[in-house]
């Protein structure tokens, strides 16, 4: 038979959630109804939720304007008639042959009061039953909910799932095809690796998702492309523009495009200006979002490694200089140098070896990190530190970088060549800066709070 919910239907759809299907479809025996749906139904067992005060009976709204006695002489209602409804709603559904009877302690933060027929219906009962009165009103012991949520809370013996998982899987499962980005990500969180590579486990968007920083970043990765490309002209109602048109085809709420305008306006201005102050660096074509790829050996094993380059730009004394923008902050100097963030160095290590069409054989010169956002940086990596800066850095050779980026990424591929080397879930919780779409399936609440 059915069971059915009789309450408020806005109220109850989100605490029982959990009792539809991945289709969206309610389950067959189970219907979930308002009073007034529910007045010709019948079914095996009805609950009936939100027996609180304010929600069943819900309290007639204060009328300002009309008073009750001229709504008697006007013909109009008065409105505890619908607490009167209310009632005979209730009364009607708690006939059933078998009613279960719901009303929470605390509703928004806050102590509630139980519905009034629930006290009378108490009343009623301990004065007619004496003693028996709070077993006659109880659950049946084998069919109480609250044992239920008393088992579900209970944690379960340890059977191994509360300790950090060290996949190993067997060498030749392993990935031999890397992107600059996944290299950081097996630095920071191999387990990730290990479950979109090996497991082949990705993460699907959920339905209606609002545009986030992917989404935004996207659109400026195109505009900017596109800009380059256009020979229209360079000016900052051009660059804004297009801008907004990505932004809009990204699905981006126009209001927010509008509040944040004149923000864009300051950033392409900046921009603009930082374009034609380095314009005589620059000789010969720029190439934007360009794709490389280099391969190589180690410990018997062949890899290859892949980069897409945001911007690429020939100088004028014959080196090479990779720029890539960020719409949010860019990795700090620290985080380059110790090979937390190694995609740049790594890019510009796929330059050196002529992994992108048309450069090879140049030295890099220079890595820089473009924000472009609601403000504009430019972050130069390999320069000295400013003085009186926290942390001091002396300058350094783009070649050097690059020459340690390549010694690092050879010694992590060499440490996962070897078949006992673990695939660990965020080895060093300091280094992870965003949530890992896998730490559920990495239990990581369990095995965190232990460690």
């Amino acid at each position: 038979g059915d069971l059915v919910i009789a309450t408020h239907r806005d109220l109850i759809m989100q605490e029982l959630a959990h009792a539809r299907i991945s289709s969206g479809e309610p389950h067959p025996r189970l219907a979930i109804y308002g009073p007034l749906e529910a007045r010709l139904q019948t079914a095996d067992h009805v609950i009936l939720a939100g027996l609180n005060e304010s929600v069943w009976p819900a309290q007639p709204a204060p009328d300002m304007f009309l008073p009750r006695h001229f709504r008697r002489h006007i013909g109009i209602s008065d409105p505890d008639v619908r607490i009167g409804l209310s009632a005979h709603d209730y009364a009607q559904l708690a006939c059933s042959p078998r009613v279960t009877l719901l009303s929470a302690k605390r509703r928004e933060d806050a102590p509630a009061v139980a519905s009034r027929w629930i006290w009378r219906l108490k009343t009623l009962v301990a004065g007619a039953l004496q003693d028996k009165a709070e077993a006659a009103l109880a659950p049946r012991s084998d069919d109480n909910p609250l044992q239920w949520l008393s088992a579900l809370e209970r944690a379960p013996e340890s059977a191994g799932v509360n300790s950090r998982p060290e996949p190993r899987p067997p060498l030749n499962a392993r990935p031999k095809h890397f992107s600059v980005s996944r290299i950081e990500t097996l630095i920071r969180d191999p387990y990730a690796v290990y479950c979109r590579y090996v497991l082949g486990l990705y993460p699907l968007d959920r339905l209606n998702l609002p545009p986030d920083a992917r989404v935004r970043g996207s659109a400026v990765h195109k505009a900017l492309e596109d800009f380059e490309t256009d020979t229209g002209e360079a000016s900052v109602e051009r660059l804004v523009d297009m801008l907004e048109k990505e932004l809009r085809s990204g699905g981006e709420i126009e209001a927010d495009i509008i509040a944040l305008r004149e923000k864009r306006r300051e950033t392409a201005q900046d921009y603009l200006t930082w374009r034609a102050e380095t314009a005589h660096l620059i000789q010969g074509q720029i190439i934007t979002e360009s794709k490389g790829e280099i391969a190589f050996t180690l410990a018997d094993e062949r890899y290859s490694l892949e980069g897409t380059a945001d911007r690429i730009e020939k100088r004028a004394d014959g080196t090479i200089a990779i720029l890539d923008f960020k719409t949010g902050k860019p990795p700090s100097e620290a985080q380059v140098r110790a090979g937390l963030a190694p995609q740049m160095p790594l890019q510009g290590l796929i330059t050196r070896e002529g992994g992108y069409d048309g450069i090879s054989g140049r030295d890099v010169g220079a890595l820089t990190y473009l924000r472009f956002g609601t403000q504009f940086e430019v972050r130069e990596i390999g320069e000295a530190s400013a003085k009186g800066a926290r942390v001091k850095f002396e300058a350094v050779e783009i070649a050097d970088i690059v020459a340690d980026a390549e010694r690092g990424l050879h010694e992590l591929l060499v440490a996962f060549a070897n078949p006992d080397e673990p695939y660990r879930s965020q080895p060093k919780s300091e280094r992870v800066n965003y949530a890992s779409d896998y730490s559920r399936l990495a239990r990581c609440d369990e095995w965190e709070g232990q460690e």
